[in-house]
């Protein structure tokens, strides 16, 4: 089961997937970083029919700090900034042949058919930890919500799945789960 720790989370995905720490790699870090403000999401992951991007934050104990970005939907632009940059920078190594990269690119770009364009799924997700705050949890609700308006109105262009998750609410169906 291939397994992918960042910050204090661990992330286990089924046996069958490929999965990366994108932002730690050579080709992203040595090449797609010299292009200045780049910034990249943590993880990839790709199933059969899904390519996930995962931008992880673990804002527990961080709740008040990170209240704004919240709410004033700086997070969003962020994680767009991120999901945007990473696929332009899995185009980057489609170009320069990249092995590591070779899965993932040729899922988005290969053999790219006008009728198989449209299944190939791409879901964005930011797994947001946070401390439960001294509201109800509707209110919770409302503000994840918020942000992944916000967050699928500014990818609408690349026809990105956008969600929000944290370890209670990561459906099943994905077949992946987090711990920590």
């Amino acid at each position: 089961m291939p397994t992918i720790t960042e910050k204090k989370l661990t992330f286990n995905f089924p046996k069958a997937w490929l999965v990366n720490k994108y932002d730690e790699q050579s080709f992203y870090r040595k090449k797609v970083q010299k292009c200045r403000g780049t910034a990249a999401v943590d993880i990839l992951a790709l199933s059969e029919t899904d390519l996930f991007l995962i931008e992880v934050k673990d804002f527990r104990m961080h709740r008040i700090e990170n209240k704004k970005r919240i709410q004033h939907a700086e997070l969003a632009d962020e994680f767009a900034q991120k999901v945007r940059d990473t696929i332009a920078g899995l185009y980057g190594a489609y170009r320069w042949h990249n092995s590591i990269f070779t899965p993932f690119c040729n899922y988005l770009y290969a053999n790219l058919k006008e009728e198989k364009r449209d299944i190939r799924k791409i879901t964005a997700i930011l797994f947001l930890e946070e401390d439960m705050p001294p509201v109800k949890a509707s209110d919770f609700k409302v503000v994840h919500r918020y942000l992944r308006e916000n967050m699928q109105m500014r990818l609408k262009f690349l026809q990105v799945r956008c969600h929000v998750y944290n370890k209670k609410t990561l459906p099943k169906k994905f077949g992946w789960h987090v711990m920590g």
